[in-house]
């Protein structure tokens, strides 16, 4: 399992290397309504799991706006959920070689952009992440 440090360590090197965002770890229990979900399954020898990630819409629009190089204000709702998808994806990479995806056969699925936020998982870890525009939880459940 991986802890809190390391899952926003991993989310914050990523956000900067696709989408040259800067965030910070937010403190505390003060979350963002979220408007965008996205999640991503993987499955290794000893463990799986889904990454789910929650984001709200200005956070969304930073990324796919970032993304897509254009104004935030310009991003449609469909590529903000696509943006987010393709995070998940990204950084379901980078979970699986975290937990040792680079020395053990892991499959990561396919990112589903949902339509409601996933129901939340006994026993996952959960960190935010906040941007200029908005707020972005992404909770890690193993089995």
């Amino acid at each position: 399992m991986l802890n809190d440090e390391t899952i926003l360590s991993l989310a914050a090197d990523a956000l900067m290397q696709i989408a040259f965002l800067i965030t910070e770890p937010v403190d505390g229990d003060s979350p963002q309504e979220s408007s965008h979900f996205a999640r991503i399954h993987f499955k290794g020898p000893d463990q799986q799991g889904e990454l789910h990630l929650l984001a709200s819409s200005g956070f969304a629009n930073e990324v796919a706006a970032n993304l897509l190089a254009v104004e935030p204000h310009e991003v449609q709702a469909e590529e903000a959920g696509q943006a987010l998808g393709e995070l998940a994806n990204i950084l379901g990479g980078e979970v699986v070689a975290a937990l040792g995806g680079v020395e053990q056969p892991f499959e990561l699925g396919l990112p589903e952009i949902l339509s409601s936020p996933p129901p939340p998982s006994s026993g996952a870890t959960m960190v935010r992440l906040e941007s200029e525009e908005g707020q972005l939880e992404i909770r890690l459940c193993t089995r």
